[in-house]
Order: structure tokens, then sequence, then C-alpha cells
């Protein structure tokens, strides 16, 4: 303690700068960490609430297989030119759909490690899907890596 103490004596004035600084980071993390939960709450209610107003709606689950040394990234990019329902249940995530011929644009990136590069990435898409959906129906979707094309499924009901 005493060392500390006497280091931010040497510094002169620009130890108040130090503390100063110190005392906005940790006021900004704390005011951006209950920003952060409020605002994902208020989405989740929205999207819920949406849930209600719509009771045919069908869920769609995002399938990802985990690779080591890989990362993919499965995005839902629109949903007939309409922002995705975003939905996490049980450690899955899903967005909600409505009944119909539904055109979906997805996107997929997968990286992984590289030898003359740090990192390998590949971009596939975007691209448009086009599926039909029943009410009140569970659906799921991956992307193969093998093939490289879409695969969508239906599950079980709700």
């Amino acid at each position: 303690m005493e060392a500390i103490k006497q280091q931010l004596d040497s510094m002169g004035s620009y130890k108040y700068f130090l503390i100063g600084f110190a005392v906005f980071m940790v006021i900004y993390y704390i005011f951006m960490t209950f920003y952060v939960k409020k605002k994902k709450s208020q989405t989740a209610a929205k999207v819920a609430q949406w849930a209600n107003e719509h009771p045919e709606v069908a869920k769609v689950y995002i399938e990802q297989k985990k690779r080591v040394g890989r990362t993919d990234q499965f995005k839902i990019l629109s949903i007939d030119e309409e922002a995705p329902k975003m939905i996490t249940e049980k450690g899955k995530i899903g967005f909600y759909i409505l009944p119909g011929e539904r055109v979906l644009k997805l996107k997929f990136i997968t990286t992984r490690p590289g030898v003359a590069y740090k990192t390998v990435t590949k971009t596939y898409g975007p691209t448009k899907q086009q599926v039909t959906i029943e009410a009140n129906q569970n659906y799921s979707i991956r992307f193969d890596t093998k093939t490289k094309e879409y695969e969508f499924k239906h599950k079980d009901t709700l």
C-alpha cells in the first residue's frame, strides 16, 4: 500500500487524471451493464407480446455443430424483408415465424485457423430461401458445410 502511495505521489498532477479515469471507467461499466440488461428484457418483452398476438406462430430453431478450432455464425438477416423475432429457449436459439410461404434471408460464416494467415473466414450468402410454414409447428434450420446448402426440417408440434 505504501509503495502505491509513493508511486502516486511521484506522478504529480497526472495522478488526478488517472484516478478520474479509473472512476469514470467503473461508473461506465456499471451503467452499460444495467443498460444492456434493460434493453435485452425490453426486446424479449416485445417479442413475447408479438407471439401472444399471433397464436398461430411457428418456431424455427438454429442448429449448429460445435467444432473444435472453428467458429460458426448463422445469421438470420430478414424474414420477408422484416427483422426476425429472435428467441432463446432452453439454451437453443431460434426465431418466430408466421405460417405460409416465407422468404428467409440467411448468411453463414465460418472461421478456422489458417496456415499463411492467422485465420481463414468463409462467408456463404446472403441467400434467400423460400420455405413453407405450417401453424403451431417446430422447425430446425442448419447449414451443411459439406454440401454448402441450408437444410430446413420439420420437427414436432408445439
